[in-house]
């Protein structure tokens, strides 16, 4: 009877080890294909399947690794980061000795949010080696500009230095990795190593460049008064990001340094139009805003003097009892400025709005939008002008407009919320 049990289980065990070995060569064949085909959720539900390797064989293993890191820069390429998390978490769970797998985490954890938990798996694989998952220079340099970037957060200035310039040994020839040492090094305030690592990022790759690059190398220009330069920099990057928050706050800086007072309202007015409420720039945009106010009268220059003052009283007379006044103001001001000043139509059909003349809202709006068609916030304002004039479609490709120049703007929860319940 025993024997009988016996023989019983471990035909089952067998029958056991069959299904699971049907199961990895199920997953292996086709997640990468799903993936590739689009079908991101079916591939990670099938990865997420596996739950031990106990029993695989090397061959196994091995395409099992590759079919993980295809499916981790797939999702880094469609930016799901929560179903990156979970693969990456899993893969590593699977192969905990593998350095790869502990970057592909650790990159997960950093986009997460997480910068603790990224530091301490991105040290263990520093210590590590890849059997499984192909490996490189490349990868080594990606590992230690992630340390670089979640050490950065957490205030670690000495492990940041250390990782930024283990990636650039790593990989020398990598832009990236100059673009972060002059990151670093400006938190460190060590201007001379930010303008050289800055200048050779630069230099190697300009398109990797990302808003902030542009800011850190236009402060290195303005700390030596080169005002020209730092101008041009930060113009650039806005041609590549033109929503992009802090470039019009640095070029109000950059024309207050070369003593150009309406310019630099201008920029700073732009800023707090663009980047919202939450932003620190905003914040910055305001206190410059209230410092040149208050020094206007010492402006020697009287048509300067005029094209900031009638913009500044227009700001002061934004509420209740005084958008008349408002008005008053900004039309002056744009006979000053002549009418391409954008801040100006902005404020006009802000003004306008709140007042309930839509029609001339939506006008102000519309020449906003000539003079900068990416300027994102005026989209939203003019299909909220089209919303309250009844004009429905015309409300919603405005709103379309906007999220496509710019997903990630902080208006875009709010013109999702308008579309779901605009009247149908």
């Amino acid at each position: 009877m025993k024997l009988r049990i016996l023989l019983i289980m471990g035909l089952l065990a067998t029958a056991c080890l069959a299904d699971a070995a049907q199961d990895i060569k199920k997953i292996i064949d086709q997640a990468p294909v799903l993936a590739k085909a689009g079908k991101i959720n079916d591939a990670v539900g099938l990865l997420l399947q596996v739950e031990s390797l106990a029993g695989r064989t090397i061959l196994e293993k091995k395409t099992l690794a590759a079919a993980f890191q295809q499916l981790h820069t797939e999702l880094l390429r469609r930016d799901e980061l929560a179903l990156l998390y979970k693969v990456a978490e899993r893969a590593r769970s699977l192969f905990s000795s593998e350095k790869q797998a502990g970057i592909n985490f650790g990159e997960a954890c950093v986009l997460r949010g997480d910068y603790d938990a990224a530091a301490k798996v991105l040290q263990e694989a520093a210590k590590q080696n890849s059997t499984w998952f192909a490996s490189g220079k490349a990868d080594d340099a990606r590992l230690h500009l992630l340390l670089a970037q979640a050490s950065l957060v957490l205030n670690k200035l000495g492990d940041a230095v250390a990782a930024v310039e283990t990636a650039i040994a790593a990989d020398p020839a990598d832009a990236r990795s100059h673009y972060a040492k002059a990151q670093v090094m400006m938190r460190a305030e060590k201007w001379s190593d930010v303008a050289a690592s800055s200048a050779l990022a630069f230099k190697l790759n300009p398109k990797l460049a990302q808003p902030v690059d542009y800011l850190v190398r236009a402060s290195c220009y303005q700390r030596e008064q080169a005002y020209d330069q730092a101008q041009k920099v930060v113009e650039e990057g806005l041609s590549r990001y033109p929503t992009a928050s802090g470039m019009h706050c640095a070029l109000g800086h950059i024309f207050l340094g070369k003593k150009q007072a309406a310019p630099a309202f201008y920029h700073f007015q732009y800023e707090i139009m663009l980047s919202g409420p939450r932003s620190s720039y905003t914040e910055e945009a305001k206190d410059q805003i209230e410092i040149m106010t208050a020094l206007l009268t010492r402006e020697k220059d009287p048509d300067d003097y005029l094209k900031v003052a009638y913009g500044a009283a227009a700001l002061m007379n934004m509420k209740p009892g005084g958008y008349e006044k408002a008005i008053d103001n900004i039309k002056k001001g744009l006979r000053a400025n002549g009418d391409n000043c954008l801040p100006l139509q902005v404020l006009m059909g802000n003004a306008q709005t709140a007042l309930g003349n839509h029609d001339e809202a939506a006008k102000a709006f519309e020449a906003a939008l000539l003079i900068d068609p990416f300027f994102v916030p005026a989209y939203v304002d003019l299909g909220d002008a089209y919303e309250k004039l009844g004009k429905r479609e015309k409300a919603l490709e405005q709103y379309g407009k906007a999220m496509t120049l710019d997903k990630s703007n902080w208006r875009d929860k709010e013109m999702i919320e308008k579309v779901e319940h605009l009247p149908k």
